[in-house]
């Protein structure tokens, strides 16, 4: 959802020089951050090694959330419209509700997202960006990837 309008508007900040550096190093941090909260979730609750475990889940989540700020959110604000960032808002707490159970969560290839999601002015997965406004149009006729993660294929974008 965030990440294929900050590469289709962003132009780059803090240590990288693009908005698909910071997409590409993003989707990384998620993956990390998926991997150590798994490794948490296989040791037993309280021991020494689950407390070591949720420790470094917190690092590396900490880390991420420290480079959004500098990097993806701040070369996103400068970019959006107001409309978009509102827009994307009302979406995003639509798929909150729509999954109040929780998704599947799954580590995704760094190259294959970019490929997958890369927004330009030409139909891709259904939306289209008007420059004029930066706001997502879902174009008649036009098919997309599901909005569900828990269907087969289903593309969601954070």
């Amino acid at each position: 959802m965030f990440y294929p309008r900050l590469m289709d508007l962003g132009t780059g900040a803090g240590s990288k020089d693009s908005a698909e550096g910071e997409t590409r190093d993003a989707v990384h941090d998620h993956n990390q951050i998926r991997d150590a909260t798994a490794k948490v979730g296989a040791l037993e609750v309280g021991s020494d090694a689950w407390w070591e475990a949720v420790a470094g889940a917190r690092q590396e989540h900490s880390d991420h959330m420290g480079e959004e700020e500098r990097e993806s959110l701040a070369d996103f604000r400068r970019h959006a419209s107001l409309q978009l960032r509102h827009d994307l808002a009302v979406q995003f707490a639509a798929f909150e509700a729509e999954h109040d159970g929780g998704i599947q969560a799954r580590d995704r290839d760094v190259d294959d997202y970019h490929r997958e999601n890369r927004i330009d002015p030409t139909p891709l997965h259904g939306f289209r960006t008007d420059r004029s406004n930066h706001h997502q149009q879902h174009l008649p006729g036009e098919h997309h990837h599901s909005s569900n993660p828990a269907e087969p294929g289903a593309e969601w974008s954070f």
